[in-house]
Parts: structure tokens; sequence; C-alpha cells
């Protein structure tokens, strides 16, 4: 695959942003203990968690969040009641967060963070009453906050191409590298890609055997991924790998041996998305101080790719979704490739698209406007 070669001064059409900020402020939460082993109150946790079927990612958030009330009440599960799950969402409403650069607390936990908690906490009591550990369960007459609509976070062309760009720095995992960011680039989840084996590319699309929710299926490949694909699997053989079906697909490199040669876990590739957003601000930082005369235009350029310091997979995933419906295709068969399940779910990327393309008739009309003005104005 051949990476996109990216002149940082040179892209026409660059927004004009409103207070730009070069580096958004990181907010952590207070570290949360860890549930001793022979704590019984974890323990059931830890068989909820094993009673569902849950995505990693959902069983991630939902391990957080009982780890969180785990800490905020030492109340045994039983004696749990309805004011104290209502003292708890007050307590996440009003909650301050430390501030990673100033140390110093600020801002709440976002309406949307409240209501995954307070989802998480009636998921688990309502699993303890089933299972009848409780009797009543304290989270019924506790209603989840509003939550505003998920607006699509997709990356623009340049960003982008700055990503793949990036990639001529990733030394031995070049190709590796270049094939998991095409492959991503298709609207695979990151967790989606750390499951796929060899089998699973047949040469022109991959098969998705697990997916959140059941959203299994076969994503298509345009040819750039495939040679992507390719050129990395030819490249493990020549280093004398035997490729079998059950193969993972894509490799860890780490210089740690415990995980060198396994299969890149869902961090892993976290992690690769990131360092490749790291370097592509490392390259622009490089181009603007070899072009000090492009001052006006760099400044824009590097707003632009300063965010990819907070850049994460599910961004391809949303810029692949919002460009199928940008490029026209039908709504119906977008859901298809990006195996959406929920109408309501993937409206998102059809109201960015009728955004933007609000703004492009807009301008369009203006435009009409002032050359009938200039063609119809009197010569002075």
């Amino acid at each position: 695959m051949t990476t996109p070669k990216l002149n940082f001064f040179e892209s026409p059409h660059l927004p004009t942003p409103t207070s730009p900020t070069l580096k958004r402020p990181q907010l952590y939460l207070p570290d949360l203990k860890e549930p001793p082993p022979d704590d019984l109150r974890w323990t059931r946790v830890e068989q909820w968690l094993a009673a569902k079927s849950l995505a990693q990612n959902t069983k991630r958030s939902y391990t957080r969040e009982l780890k969180r009330f785990w800490n905020w009440t030492n109340k045994p599960w039983n004696q749990v009641t309805i004011w104290d799950v209502t003292r708890y969402k007050e307590y996440l409403e009003t909650a301050l967060i430390q501030e990673s650069e100033t140390n110093t607390l600020k801002r709440q936990l976002s309406p949307n963070s409240v209501a995954l908690a307070v989802r998480s906490l009636k998921s688990f009591f309502r699993w303890m009453e089933q299972a009848h550990y409780i009797i009543e369960n304290p989270t019924l007459a506790v209603s989840v906050p509003t939550e505003s609509e998920p607006e699509s976070k997709e990356l623009t062309d340049l960003q982008v191409q700055a990503l793949y760009a990036a990639l001529e720095r990733r030394g031995h995992s070049q190709l590796r590298d270049t094939a998991l960011l095409a492959t991503l680039s298709h609207g695979l989840r990151a967790e989606e890609a750390s499951h796929l084996n060899v089998e699973d590319y047949d040469g022109r699309r991959l098969h998705i055997r697990e997916a959140k929710q059941g959203s299994t299926g076969r994503v298509p490949l345009d040819q750039d991924a495939c040679n992507a694909l390719n050129a990395y699997l030819e490249w493990r053989k020549g280093q004398g790998e035997s490729l079998t079906a059950d193969t993972p697909l894509f490799v860890n490199y780490s210089r740690d041996p415990r995980v060198r040669g396994r299969r890149l876990s869902y961090d892993g590739i976290y992690l690769v998305v990131k360092q490749l957003g790291q370097m592509a601000i490392d390259l622009a930082l490089e181009q603007i101080q070899d072009k000090p005369e492009a001052r006006s235009v760099a400044d824009l350029v590097g707003w632009e790719i300063a965010v990819l310091a907070e850049v994460y997979p599910h961004q391809l995933r949303h810029t692949f979704a919002s460009n199928l419906v940008l490029g026209g295709m039908d709504a119906y068969l977008a859901m298809s490739l990006t195996r959406h399940r929920s109408v309501s779910v993937f409206k998102r990327y059809s109201n960015k698209a009728r955004e933007k393309q609000a703004e492009q008739a807009f301008r369009g009309h203006v435009l009409d406007l002032w050359m009938n003005y200039q063609t119809d104005r009197p010569n002075s």
C-alpha cells in the first residue's frame, strides 16, 4: 500500500477554529482500590459478569462502574437501599474530577457517564434479585439520567492522511500497522480486529466472527487494504512464521517477551493508533520548523493535527460510516457494511451528513447570489 504523501501547508479548505487549543487537558478520576480476592461483595460482581454475554469493552465499563460503587459504599449488597443508590447518583452528578495539569478539582462527570454508572448498577442488582441474593432491587425507582444524543467523532481527510504519513516512522512494525490501519479504516471495531485470524481474510474481504451485539458479517475491502494485508502476511511467511487458519491476523511485536508474538490485544491496537497520532504531530511540527514563512497556515494545520494526541481506534469506524453516507450511499446499505443493528445509533452519521450537505448548499447559494450581484451590478 502506497503511503499518501502529505504536505501540511497545502490544504486549501481549512476551517478557522474558535480559540484553538493545542493541548487538551487530560482528566482523571481518583484511583480506585482493588477489591481483595476473598471479598464476598466483589465475588458477586464477578459472578454477574460471568453470567452475562458481554463484549470486552462493555465488560470493562461495567467492571469499572461496579468497582467505583464498591469503593463508595462498604454495605453488603443485600443492605443497599434505594436511598443509597439515589445518593450515589447525586454524588456522581456533582463529583469533581482532578485535572492533571493544574492538579485542581473541577468539572463534573458528563450526563452520559452518570447514565452508564446507573445502568450498570441496574443491571447488576436486577441479576442479584433474579439469582435470589437479594429480596428487593434497590435501583428500580432510580431513573437513568437523560443522555445527550451521541455525535459522530469522525476524522478529517487531513487527519487520516497524517496517520498514514506517520506509518513511515513505524520501523519493524510498519507493514503490520499499515495493514491494521487499513483494516480499522473499513469500519472494524478494535476488538473485532484483535479477534481476527488468518482464515478470516479471503483475499477480498474480512469475516467478522466475534462482534458487539452479534453484529457479525463480512466486510469487503478496497484494493489498497488487500495489498497492505497481503504484504504483511507475505512478510511474516518470509520471517519463517507458519501461518495456519487459527493464527492471529495481527501479532504483537512488543519487546516484552510475555506478549511478543501473541495476538495483538484491544489495548495493543489502541496503543498503536495513539502512537501514530503522536508521530503525526511530530511530523507536522518538523515541517512547521522547516517552513517558517508559512506560519499563518501552519497555525491552522497545527491546530487540526494537534487533536490527534487524543485519537482512538473507534474514530476510524466513525470516519468510515460518515464517508459512506456523505458519498451518497443509501443509509441501509451503509448499515450493512458497518453492521449496525440500530437505526437510532446509525442516525448520528446521517445527521452529520445532512449538516455538511446543508452547509455546502448554503455556501453554494450564497456564492450564486454574489455572482448574480456582480453580473447585475452596473458598471461604474
